[in-house]
């Protein structure tokens, strides 16, 4: 369960893992993908319903691999 000001910082927390993906252009990637999927997830589900912990911790794991990948625009 999480409050609409928890279940919007979700939503950032997504956004900018997807940044870090795109900015790598590491957007195929099974993390990216995930990422996706969360924040169709989170837009879709009742805050009620949500997971705050458990989600942030996931997004921010994801977020955190998706760091540690090459930069595909340097390798070009």
């Amino acid at each position: 369960m999480c409050t609409l000001m928890q279940k919007d910082v979700l939503i950032e927390a997504i956004a900018v893992g997807n940044s870090v993906a795109v900015k790598k252009k590491q957007i195929n990637t099974p993390q990216s993908h995930r990422l996706d999927e969360l924040r169709d997830y989170v837009y879709s589900t009742s805050p009620n319903n949500i997971d705050y912990q458990a989600t942030l911790q996931e997004v921010l794991s994801l977020k955190q691999s998706l760091e540690t990948m090459p930069n595909l625009r340097q390798m070009q």
